[in-house]
């Protein structure tokens, strides 16, 4: 089955790059952000991408959105009320996905209830913008994905292979677990909230959210460490594109150089028929190093300026980071798990 996991290498590395390329040679607002879904929906060990599949996924996004523009201007006149919406939305999010509902779901479910309310609510036309560039982006999104399918099939042998289906976890387990998730993104949801949003902290925001869905559907012991360890990996393979950028700044150096960086993470993400030990992770700093890079490239920075903002960039992840793994070690020391050590061993986390 190795064949299968380097088919999936390849083929996350070359969406991935695809998307960007497209995504940069247009340069729509909050271009990045194409890359970044692509590798989300590229990470995961599973069968070929249907059309339905992908027209479900820009539906869902698109819903979502809107959800989160509608709710905006409740933000405005009922803060309260706005943000206890939100907070509830984002439960039930995190619940779906703990009970073995589909990450990549609720990763655009959570994406589009939290963003546009943040920037909604400091200007309702910058929020109507987003949702256009992040609807642009996942409709480019869905077909580089059906692309890099094309380009790199599944071998022969075990393309029609189907994965378990992944076994049902206890509903107390999936509350306990939407819980901790709500707590790490809710501190820094209502940060954001008090400031006004800019590209860049749209970028740290993609981020909390990440955390917040990685803290949901990773179980393990060592989960804590794994949010700042996808940080901190993610953060330094930015700063190394960055750098070969500086020597040769072109959309083709750039292109090439994400190809390279999908290619190193997807040999440390996918593993015969799944994932590796710390697939996930290694999934999550593929996607931080997108989120670092893709505003200071999108903004045409340059020089010692750039690197200035990408390291406050990578601070402000990492902060976040430190306090999500903070906050989940408290979460289990109040709610410890409840669920047999035989039925945990046996959950996947994607």
């Amino acid at each position: 089955m190795d064949k299968l996991a380097s088919a999936r290498t390849t083929r996350l590395g070359v969406g991935t790059a695809l998307a960007l390329f497209i995504s940069q040679a247009i340069n729509w607002p909050a271009a990045f952000i194409c890359p970044v879904l692509v590798s989300v929906l590229l990470a995961l060990p599973m069968p070929r991408w249907r059309a339905k599949q992908l027209i479900g996924f820009v539906v869902v996004l698109g819903v979502s959105l809107l959800v989160g523009v509608l709710i905006s201007p409740m933000l405005i006149q009922m803060p309260a009320a706005g943000l206890l919406m939100i907070v509830l939305l984002l439960f039930l999010v995190f619940r779906f996905a703990a009970a073995g509902g589909s990450a990549p779901l609720a990763n655009f479910l959570s994406l589009g209830i939290a963003v546009l309310p943040v920037f909604g609510s400091a200007s309702l036309d910058f929020a109507l913008l987003l949702f256009t560039a992040l609807l642009a982006g996942a409709i480019t999104a869905a077909i580089c994905v059906a692309c890099a399918y094309a380009l790199v099939p599944d071998p022969v042998d075990v393309a029609a292979t189907k994965p378990p289906a992944p076994p049902a976890r206890d509903p107390i387990e999936s509350a306990r677990l939407a819980s901790r998730s709500t707590l790490v993104v809710l501190p820094l949801l209502m940060i954001f909230l008090t400031n006004s949003g800019s590209v860049a902290y749209l970028a740290v925001l993609i981020k909390g959210m990440s955390l917040g869905q990685q803290a949901c559907v990773d179980s393990r012991r060592s989960e804590a460490r794994s949010l700042i360890k996808s940080t901190v990996i993610g953060g330094l393979i930015a700063l190394a594109m960055w750098m070969a950028l500086k020597i040769w700044p072109s959309l083709l150096i750039y292109t090439l150089l994400t190809l390279l960086a999908g290619l190193w993470t997807g040999q440390r993400i996918f593993r015969g028929a799944g994932l590796g030990d710390e697939g996930a992770m290694w999934s999550y700093a593929f996607m931080t190093a997108l989120i670092v890079i893709g505003p200071a490239a999108t903004a045409g920075e340059g020089g010692d300026p750039a690197i200035g903002t990408m390291l406050l960039r990578i601070a402000m992840m990492l902060a976040a980071s430190v306090y999500a793994a903070v906050a989940v070690r408290v979460h289990d020391y109040v709610f410890p798990r409840r669920v047999p050590a035989p039925t945990l061993a046996t959950t996947t986390s994607v």
